[in-house]
């Protein structure tokens, strides 16, 4: 195996940058690993000049703010589950129930607020 060793001026998304050359190398390509902004390129043996060349360049002009698909759906989840969460109970909405409904309307909505505060998100 060929470990080819480059510095990068950004942390890279590893997830991505490993989509990115896997597709343009195939078999060629054995992964990869970083710490910060140091990257090892693993690639076989047999990788040739050209090979090693288009791992570089595509490591080189990778783009560390871009997802894999993964990720764009994991974000997506986040950020709909916040969304969701920060919905919060409108006590008037149960005014017409009974008053043991009423009351844990009261209590949820008090919850509600107590949480958002300590996340610091009023």
């Amino acid at each position: 195996m060929q470990n080819i060793e480059t510095r990068l001026d950004k942390r890279p998304n590893l997830r991505l940058l490993h989509e990115e050359i896997e597709a343009q190398l195939g078999a060629a390509f054995v992964g990869l690993s970083g710490r910060g902004k140091v990257l090892t390129l693993h690639l076989e043996d047999g990788a040739t000049e050209a090979d090693i060349d288009t791992a570089r360049s595509t490591a080189e002009s990778h783009d560390s703010q871009q997802m894999t698909a993964e990720q764009q759906k994991a974000r997506q989840l986040e950020t709909d589950r916040d969304s969701e969460l920060s919905a919060r109970l409108n006590e008037n909405d149960y005014s017409g129930e009974t008053a043991l409904i009423q009351a844990l309307a009261r209590k949820v909505a008090w919850l509600e607020r107590e949480v958002a505060d300590l996340r610091g998100r009023l």
